[in-house]
Order: C-alpha cells, then structure tokens, then sequence
C-alpha cells in the first residue's frame, strides 16, 4: 500500500508498506502526520501479480463534516470534460478550437465574394458587394471577433465583424492605423484588399506622403509584412497580410497584377466559450446538505458557473435532483450522485 500526496506517487512524502498476513480486511495505520488542507492519494495493489492499482483519495481539512470534495489536480482529472481542460496550475482553461477561414482578394467579379470559416459561409468579404475599393481587417481574439459597432475606428457602416476603409482620405487612414494600434495583444488581425474597376481612387501616391505616426506603409512593415511596400511603386494589387498583434506575420500574399487573384486559408485558434465537467460517482450516500464551490477568473472576466446534482439509480437511469448553488439538503435511498458543473 502507498499513501502520498500526489497522484504520481514519487514526492519525497510517499509512504509505502508491504503485508504479508492473508486476512479478509487490512487495516492500515500509516505514521503520517496530516497537513491540514491537503490532499492525499493512496493505492492497494497484490505483490508480484499483473493486477493494476487501486486508488482514492482524501483531503484533510480539519473542523470540517465528511463529504466529498475535488480541488486537486489530479482529482478533477477523474471526471469526464468537454470543452474545458483542468490545468497542472490547478485552473481551468477552455480548449482551443481551430478555424479554417478562407479570405480572397481581387478586383469585382460582378458576383458577391465571401469569407467562408469552417467551408461554410460566413458572410461578404467586403462593402457594396464587392464593387468598391476598401482595405478590409477584421480582428479575432480568442473568444470572440473584435465588433465593428458600425462606425468604430472610422470605419465604413457596413458590417458588425469587419472594418472596411477606402483609404482615400486623411481620415480614413487615420481611422485604420488607430484600430490597429487599439487592438488587443495577442489577437489575429487580417487585413486583405477589394478592387472595384478603377483602382486609382485608392490614392495610394497620398499613402506615402501620410507622416510616420499614421503611415499605413510602416505599420505593417513593423509587424513584419514584406509584399506590401510594393504597392508603393507597382500600385494597387490584390493583397492579404494576416499577423498576430504582438508576435508578428503569420502570413501573407500579393498578385502579380492588378488582375490578378489570390485567396488565403487562414487557421485562428479560438477558445470555446462553454465547457461542461461531470465529476466521478459520489455514494451510495444518505444524503447530501450543502454545495458550494469556489470560483474566480485569473483574467477578471466574467465567467458563469452552473451546477446540476443529478441521480443514478441501478439501472444507470439519471434524474436531475439540484438544480441550485444555495444551501440544500436531499435525502435519497435511491441514488448514487453525480455533480455536473456548466461554465461558460
């Protein structure tokens, strides 16, 4: 038998001790002395056989009621997950979920062009159905795309989730060196060209005349893009620069022309936003008084938590017993318990 205070078994407090004796029941008296507020696994397994460990575990709080309790690593590792993943820092993270979009720039075809995520489409990659010219950038941090409130930043009134500038104007140019600067670290920021037939209204010869603080030119070249000072002496062609705030390019693409076409798939990682946890079987137990649960977000963000005390009988039927994070109190003769624990 083995007692330690990791599921690892190997911190210089495991304990261990062989028997001999063949009885129907082992009573087992470690000289440990308990640390209050710790957690403790302990295994069973018969000596020189190919049978697997047996484990539990234990937290000793002292003055407190026996119950069931998970606040340990390695005890919110033997519930199910989905969506979230508990941490060796002892947190919860949401999993990370990759997404595929696909962003095209060329000069209007005539026909509405679209961003797709995921192969499904997502919504027009630019204003007026494509025949307009416009720098587009929509901005997508790990939970969410950055919203376009219709006129943040200078923008075009077009769309909630892209930012679309003509780049014409003072303004305008202004209004995109500003969204890029103001926005968040870490973030995957995608910027891509739309052409109408007659590119020259871009004004691209006033692009290079704008001063250091707002020169689109320099930006970019600081995050890493390497095609797009090309458009300062070969003029306006399709363009993508994809770059994470921060870290630098990711990507990036120019056609050869002003005809040309070129599209790029980019994949941004996102966090899932809804996770469920589902804890192991707790019981057979006569009844159950309290639950409570300790909570806060390392980011200061707002983040529900919601649980569910549901039922199991012997035919592995399950019934919702608590839907509640009061004080409560449930007496059952029936049940083995299970707790499921919502966050998003």
């Amino acid at each position: 038998m083995e007692i330690d205070t990791t599921a690892e078994f190997n911190s210089p407090l495991l304990i261990n001790e062989e028997f001999t004796e063949h009885r129907p029941m082992l009573i087992w008296k470690p000289n440990i002395l308990l640390i209050p507020n710790t957690t403790y696994y302990w295994r069973t397994k018969v000596k020189n056989s190919s049978s697997v460990w047996n484990s539990s575990n234990f937290t000793y709080i002292p003055g407190e009621e026996e119950g069931f309790i998970q606040r340990h690593h390695y005890q919110w590792l033997e519930g199910n997950n989905q969506g979230i993943k508990h941490t060796n820092k002892n947190s919860w993270e949401f999993e990370t979920n990759i997404l595929p979009i696909q962003v095209t720039s060329e000069k209007y075809t005539g026909e509405t062009p679209f961003t797709t995520v995921a192969a499904s489409k997502w919504g027009s990659l630019t204003p007026y159905e494509g025949n307009i010219n416009a720098l587009n950038v929509f901005i997508w941090e790990r939970t969410k795309i950055l919203p376009n409130s219709e006129t943040d930043f200078g923008s075009m009134k077009w769309s909630n989730n892209v930012f679309s500038y003509d780049m014409s104007s003072v303004e305008s140019r202004s209004g995109l060196i500003n969204l890029l600067e103001q926005a968040p670290e870490d973030a995957m920021i995608v910027l891509y060209l739309y052409m109408k037939q007659n590119t020259n209204d871009f004004n691209v010869n006033e692009w290079k005349n704008d001063p250091s603080s707002m020169n689109i030119f320099k930006l970019l070249e600081e995050e890493g893009a390497e095609y797009f000072s090309l458009i300062k002496d070969e003029g306006i062609k399709p363009y993508i620069f994809v770059y994470q705030k921060g870290k630098g390019k990711v990507s990036e693409i120019i056609g050869e022309s002003e005809n040309s076409s070129v599209s790029l798939v980019i994949n941004v990682p996102t966090n899932k936003n809804f996770g469920t946890y589902v804890s192991p079987l707790i019981g057979p137990i006569a009844r159950i008084s309290k639950i409570t649960i300790d909570r806060e977000s390392p980011t200061g963000e707002n983040v529900d938590t919601y649980i569910q005390v549901y039922g199991v009988d012997k035919k592995v039927n399950e019934y919702i017993s608590i839907d509640s994070t009061s004080q409560m109190y449930l007496t059952s003769s029936r049940f083995i318990f299970l707790v499921r624990i919502l966050i998003f």
